[in-house]
């Protein structure tokens, strides 16, 4: 039987609801608690109040937006280190994943996104989920 300490906590930040409700189905039954905004400022406070071992950011409200948000993960000396997992179709784009290099311990998955390919980018984000 595991306990609460070997559940992982993530925080979802998507602006689309219900592929934030699809993240949070996915992630029932593995040991994971889930957190969900869409805004970056309730994320960004969300990770100040409380422990998060992973990020899933989906496109919040611009790209703009988006950038912004993980250049504010970076400065921050208590969130800089926390890894993140970009999903959305556009981070295909060279001109992001140039940018989105900068950030130490990021991942792009790109949607659709399959159950398996999700656990597959968690397990080498937080190993072992």
């Amino acid at each position: 039987m595991t306990g609460r300490r070997d559940q992982k906590r993530v925080l979802i930040v998507d602006h689309d609801h219900p592929l934030r409700d699809d993240l949070v189905d996915m992630l029932k039954g593995r040991q994971i608690v889930t957190v969900i905004t869409g805004r970056a400022e309730e994320a960004l406070e969300q990770l100040h109040t409380q422990a998060f071992h992973l990020i899933l950011l989906g496109p919040l409200s611009s790209y703009n937006e988006t950038l912004h948000f993980m250049q504010k993960i970076k400065a921050d000396p208590q969130l800089k280190s926390m890894p993140v997992i970009l999903m959305s179709a556009y981070y295909y784009s060279p001109l992001f994943q140039e940018q989105a290099k900068q950030f130490s311990k990021s991942d792009y998955l790109v949607r659709p996104i399959s159950t398996q390919g999700l656990f597959d980018h968690i397990g080498k984000m937080i190993l072992p989920v």
